[in-house]
């Protein structure tokens, strides 16, 4: 059983934990704990890059703000009823199969060895001289975007908690 099969397998069990958790802290707890393993997935798929951002922004910011925002509130229990549990468990058993297929197909890949594809690549950057770092030119071409929404979600975050700091604190009536 290689890393990348453990680190999967770690991945669904936090992510049912955080998901299945009646417990609002024990569930932002284990989605943190989701997001470190999610970003030591990305490194070990050499994207060190994401894996950083998923580890500030996800795991700890993401979960501070989390964190200050229920800490007001004194009921953070999770009330279920039988259809919800129901649809839980069959989204579950949906996603744990996801999870084995993509094991299986991830398992069975072999790795390509394309010399000619980076020196390409890089015969491309090279005669392109309006650029001269080659971080500022896969950042500006290709990961403007993700880093656009990666400060979009955390802007949009800061303000959720900003508004619930706001309200007062104590548990829904339905």
């Amino acid at each position: 059983m290689g890393a990348e099969t453990i680190v999967f397998i770690l991945l669904i069990i936090f992510a049912l934990f955080s998901v299945f958790a009646t417990n609002l802290k024990i569930a932002i707890i284990c989605s943190s704990v989701f997001g470190v393993w999610i970003s030591f997935a990305y490194l070990l798929y050499h994207a060190p890059d994401v894996a950083i951002g998923e580890a500030v922004i996800a795991s700890s910011l993401g979960t501070i703000l989390y964190i200050i925002t229920i800490k007001k509130y004194k009921d953070i229990t999770v009330r279920t009823s039988g259809s919800s549990l129901l649809k839980g468990f069959v989204a579950s058993i949906v996603l744990i199969a996801a999870c084995i297929l993509v094991i299986y197909l991830t398992g069975n890949t072999q790795i390509v060895n394309e010399p000619a594809l980076a020196t390409l690549v890089m015969e491309i950057y090279f005669a392109n001289g309006a650029i001269m770092n080659p971080v500022g030119s896969i950042l500006l071409n290709y990961r403007v975007f993700d880093t656009l929404f990666e400060a979009l979600m955390l802007l949009v975050s800061v303000i959720a908690v900003v508004h619930f700091s706001k309200q007062k604190g104590g548990a829904s009536d339905e």
